[in-house]
């Protein structure tokens, strides 16, 4: 004859005066409204986005040529710094050279003028950099029209208006600094020389 089945465990009276322990509390649903929020203009952008109408062969002559341009867009940006640091090591050596030996008048006249110059120079490269830049971003804008609309639209973050002026206020600092530090180094340089001519 077979056992009779074992009742079911009793389960422990909760104690008295206590409530059961409360549930795990949940996220308030509007944080998460929140978050769904910045991300609702991405999600409809993607949603609603137009392809290309580019056959494959030009789609991908197009981001070629849009890989280039940004390219060269950090290239020349790249050699503006450059020019910068060359400049003021070039005018620190002359002047270090100019105070631990000096050069005499006419010698420490000459290198003066010619950082002077070379200073002057730079400031031209610097513009011409710029020039090459904004060819570069023309491109960077007419190659974008051609890809998707989200694409655009992530382009458009950022208005053109609003990157010529950061480019142009670093260009405008660049060049100041240029001139005043042009300027101090031929002052050092040729008070260097009147005192090596006494």
């Amino acid at each position: 004859m077979a056992a009779p089945p074992k009742p079911p465990a009793a389960t422990p009276p909760a104690a008295a005066g206590k409530a059961p322990p409360p549930a795990a509390a949940k996220p308030a649903p509007e944080a998460e409204v929140e978050e769904d929020d910045e991300d609702s203009g991405t999600a409809e952008d993607i949603a609603s986005n137009t392809a290309s109408t580019l056959d494959e062969l030009t789609h991908q002559e197009c981001r070629t040529l849009y890989r280039e341009a940004v390219e060269n867009v950090l290239f020349a940006k790249r050699q503006q710094w450059r020019i910068l640091e060359y400049v003021t090591a070039l005018s620190l050596a002359f002047m270090a050279i100019g105070i631990i030996s000096p050069l005499g008048a006419r010698i420490t006249g000459f290198v003066a003028v010619f950082l002077l110059c070379v200073s002057f120079f730079a400031m031209l490269v610097l513009v011409l950099l710029q020039h090459w830049q904004n060819r570069e971003q023309a491109k960077l804008r007419r190659l974008g029209e051609a890809f998707s609309s989200f694409s655009q639209k992530t382009r458009d973050l950022k208005s053109p208006v609003v990157s010529d002026v950061h480019r142009y206020t670093i260009l405008f600092f660049m060049e100041l600094y240029l001139l005043i530090f042009a300027i101090a180094t031929f002052k050092i340089l040729i008070d260097l020389g009147a005192e090596a001519a006494k």
